[in-house]
C-alpha cells in the first residue's frame, strides 16, 4: 500500500504513524476507555514488527509516541504541518480523522481510492468536518 501510495501520489514528504503498545493518557482519564473493544487478532499484530523494519529500511520516518494514540499524533502533525504545505493528506479509512479536513487537508482512503474534501465528508457523514467530533460523540 505504501509503495503504491508513493508511486501514485508522489508525496513530497511522508510519515507513517502507529499506535504505541500499552495504555494511553485517555486510559488514565477514563479507565473504561475502549474496554469493550476486542483485542487485535494475533494474525495482524504479529505483522507490525516486520512491517516496521521494512518501513525503516525504506527510509520512511515513523511516528510512534508512547502513551498517545496514532489518531492524536496524526491530528497534532496535521495541525502543525498544514501551514507549511500546499496540501496535506491523511491516508486512512478512519472516519475520526475527517474532523481535520479543510481547504488544505484531505483524507485519502487508499482501499477505496477516494479522496475526502469538505464536500465528500458531508456526503459520507451528513455533517461538516468541523462537526465530526460532536457527531461521533
Amino acid at each position: 500500500m505504501i509503495k503504491k501510495l508513493i508511486k501514485d501520489y508522489q508525496p513530497e514528504e511522508l510519515a507513517v504513524v502507529f499506535d504505541a503498545k500499552g495504555k494511553t493518557f485517555r486510559n488514565d482519564w477514563y479507565p473504561e476507555y475502549k474496554a469493550n473493544r476486542a483485542s487485535m487478532p494475533v494474525e495482524l499484530s504479529s505483522q507490525f514488527e516486520p512491517l516496521i523494519e521494512v518501513l525503516k529500511a525504506m527510509g520512511l520516518p515513523l511516528l510512534i509516541i508512547e502513551g498517545v494514540e496514532a489518531d492524536d499524533v496524526i491530528g497534532s502533525a496535521v495541525t502543525q504541518w498544514k501551514d507549511h504545505f500546499e496540501e496535506v493528506y491523511i491516508v486512512s479509512s478512519d472516519k475520526d480523522l475527517m474532523q481535520f479536513v479543510d481547504d488544505k487537508v484531505k483524507v485519502l482512503d487508499t482501499m477505496k481510492e477516494k479522496i475526502y474534501g469538505c464536500e465528500e465528508v458531508f456526503e459520507k457523514m451528513g455533517v461538516k468536518p468541523e462537526q465530526i467530533v460532536d457527531y461521533l460523540s
